[in-house]
C-alpha cells in the first residue's frame, strides 16, 4: 500500500493530466481568440473530482489549467497563471457551495440536482468567466468592446462542462444503492432508440424536430434513474455537438459561435430534464420502499407490547375465575400492563410527531429553564432502564445552560439520544453541556462501535436505524424527531466519531431561538 500522501499526489498528477487532455479538446473549438471556447469539459472534470474525492485535489486543477493555457499560442505565462487561478477558484468554490448542505453525489434527490445546476453550473462558472475575460482584456488579447461577448462564451462553455460531464462522473463514480436489475433487451433497446433518435433529429441541417430525443431520454430517466439519464444526455449531447461543429447539425444556421449558443440552450434543457426526472424516479421508489418498511416495522413494534399485555390479562382472568388472586400478584400484573401501555403510547406518539412534522403542526411552547436540570431529570426517569442495561451515566456541565426553549420537546430529544446510546452503544454514557453567551452545546457520547461515516447523515432520516442492515429495534424515528426539534429551535445536530472510539451526538441550541413551528 502506498502512503496516503503519495496516493493523493498520484491523483493530483492524474487529474492534471486528464484536465490538460480535455482542455485541448475544448480549445480545438475556440471561438474567441485561441483560449475561449463554448466547449470546455475540464470544468465538469474538476468539479466532479473535488466533489467525489475532496477539495485537497485542487492543485491538480491548478496545474492542469496552467499547463493547458501556457501551451496555448499567444498566451503568456502570466496570463496562463491568472486564468488558472480562475479555473481553480471555480472548482473549489463550486464544490464548496454545492456541499454547503448535505449532498449526495448519486444525484438521486431533486434538491441535489438543483444545487449542482445553480452553484456548480451557474455561479461558479460566472466567477471563472469574470476573472478570465478580465485578464484577456487587461493583457490586450481582446479589445474592451469584446468583454461581454467573451464573458458569455466563457460562462456558457464552463456551464455546459459542469452540466454534462459532472453528473456522469458523479453518478458512475459514487457508491449507490443496488440498482433494480434491468433486462439486457431493454437496455439494448434503450441505447438503440437513444442513438437512433439523436442521429435522426440532430444530424440533419435545418432540422425542426430536435424534441424527438426526449422520449428515449424520459424512458432512460424513469427506468434507470440518474445513471440512465446522464448517460442518455451524454449520448444526445455528443451527437449534437459533433454534428454542429462539423456543419451538418440541426442547429447549423450561421457562425459556429451562434450555432453552439443555440445548441447549448437545447442541451441544457435536455440535461436538466433528465437529471430532474431521474432524481424524481429514485425519490418515488425510495418513498414506496420507506412506506413498505414503515408498515413492516410498525406492525411488529406496535404488536410487541400488546402480547405481554394480553398474556397478563388472560392470566389474571383465569386466576380470578378459579380462585381469589393475591393483591400483590394483581399489582404485578397491572405494573406489566402499565409499562407496556406506556411503551405503546410512546410508539404512537412518535408516529403522530412524524405526521405533525410533515404538516407543520408541531408547535413549540417556549419558556425559560436550565437545560442541565432537564438532562438530570431525564437520566433519573431512565434510571431503571439504565440499571437493567448496566449503563452508567455521567453528566458534566461547564458554564450557564439557561435558555428560552420548549421544555417538553427538549426532554424528548435528550430521552431519544439516551435511549439510542443504550440500544447501540456501550457504557458509560457521558453527557456534557457547555454554556456560552449565545448558545448551549450538548454532547451525548457512548463507547460502542461508533457510526460509519457514510451513515452519519442517513441515521437522521425517517425509519432509519443505526444498524443499516435493518436489525435495529424500534420505529427508527428517534433521531429524526430529535433533529427536527433541534432545527425548529434554530439549532443543529450532528453525529460524530470521537478519536478515541465510540459515537457521539452533538447539538447546539441558541439561547434565545426564534419562536417557530417545526415542519417540513
Amino acid at each position: 500500500m502506498l502512503p496516503v500522501r503519495l496516493r493523493v499526489a498520484a491523483r493530483i498528477v492524474a487529474l492534471a493530466a486528464l484536465y490538460v487532455a480535455l482542455a485541448k479538446v475544448g480549445l480545438h473549438f475556440a471561438t474567441v481568440g485561441r483560449s475561449v471556447t463554448l466547449v470546455w469539459p475540464p470544468t465538469g472534470l474538476a468539479l466532479a473530482a473535488l466533489l467525489l474525492d475532496s477539495r485537497r485535489l485542487w492543485p491538480g486543477v491548478a496545474l492542469g489549467a496552467f499547463v493547458a493555457n501556457a501551451t496555448t499560442p499567444g498566451v503568456s505565462l502570466v496570463v496562463a497563471a491568472a486564468i488558472a487561478v480562475g479555473n481553480t477558484l471555480e472548482a473549489v468554490i463550486g464544490a464548496t457551495l454545492v456541499r454547503g448542505a448535505p449532498f449526495r453525489a448519486q444525484l438521486d434527490r431533486t434538491r441535489d440536482v438543483v444545487r449542482l445546476a445553480v452553484f456548480g453550473a451557474g455561479v461558479a462558472p460566472a466567477l471563472s468567466a469574470t476573472l478570465g475575460a478580465s485578464t484577456l482584456v487587461l493583457a490586450g488579447i481582446i479589445p474592451h468592446a469584446a468583454l461581454w461577448s467573451t464573458w458569455r462564451v466563457w460562462w456558457l462553455g464552463d456551464a455546459m462542462g459542469a452540466l454534462l460531464l459532472t453528473p456522469v462522473l458523479l453518478c458512475f463514480g459514487a457508491r449507490t444503492e443496488e440498482d433494480t436489475p434491468r433486462s439486457p433487451f431493454e437496455t439494448l433497446a434503450l441505447v438503440t432508440t437513444t442513438v437512433a433518435a439523436s442521429l435522426g433529429a440532430l444530424t440533419r441541417p435545418h432540422q425542426t424536430r430536435p424534441y424527438a430525443v426526449f422520449p428515449p431520454l424520459i424512458w432512460a430517466a424513469l427506468r434507470c434513474g440518474p445513471r440512465g439519464a446522464t448517460a442518455a444526455t451524454l449520448v444526445v449531447a455528443s451527437i449534437a455537438i459533433g454534428s454542429t461543429v462539423t456543419g451538418h447539425g440541426a442547429f447549423v444556421t450561421s457562425t459556429l459561435e451562434n450555432d453552439l449558443t443555440a445548441l447549448h440552450a437545447f442541451i441544457a434543457s435536455v440535461a436538466l430534464t433528465g437529471l430532474v426526472l431521474g432524481a424524481t424516479a429514485v425519490e418515488r421508489e425510495r418513498a414506496i420502499r420507506t412506506r413498505e418498511h414503515f408498515i413492516s416495522i410498525a406492525s411488529h413494534e406496535l404488536r410487541t407490547p400488546l402480547a405481554p399485555m394480553r398474556l397478563q390479562v388472560q392470566r389474571m382472568l383465569r386466576r380470578l375465575r378459579k380462585e381469589s388472586m393475591p393483591p400483590e400478584q394483581i399489582v404485578d400484573g397491572l405494573v406489566v400492563i402499565d409499562r407496556q401501555t406506556t411503551r405503546l403510547a410512546a410508539l404512537l406518539e412518535d408516529v403522530l410527531d412524524v405526521t405533525r412534522l410533515r404538516i407543520g403542526r408541531l408547535a413549540l411552547a417556549h419558556e425559560r429553564f436550565d437545560l442541565a436540570t432537564v438532562v438530570e431529570e431525564v437520566c433519573t426517569s431512565q434510571r431503571d432502564a439504565l440499571a437493567q442495561a448496566s449503563f452508567e451515566v455521567r453528566v458534566e456541565r461547564r458554564g450557564p445552560t439557561v435558555g428560552q426553549w420548549d421544555r417538553v420537546r427538549l426532554e424528548q430529544v435528550v430521552t431519544n439520544l439516551l435511549v439510542n446510546a443504550m440500544k447501540y452503544g456501550e457504557g458509560p454514557i457521558e453527557i456534557a453541556l457547555e454554556g456560552g453567551v449565545t448558545s448551549v452545546v450538548v454532547t451525548t457520547r457512548d463507547h460502542g462501535p461508533g457510526i460509519p461515516e457514510d451513515d452519519r447523515e442517513r441515521i437522521f432520516g425517517r425509519f432509519e436505524h443505526a444498524a443499516s442492515d435493518g436489525t435495529g429495534r424500534g420505529l427508527g424515528l428517534g433521531l429524526y424527531i430529535a433533529r427536527e426539534i433541534i432545527e425548529a429551535h434554530g439549532g443543529h445536530i450532528t453525529a460524530l466519531n470521537p478519536p478515541d472510539g465510540g459515537a457521539a451526538f452533538r447539538f447546539e441550541l441558541p439561547v434565545d431561538p426564534p419562536a417557530a413551528t417545526a415542519g417540513r
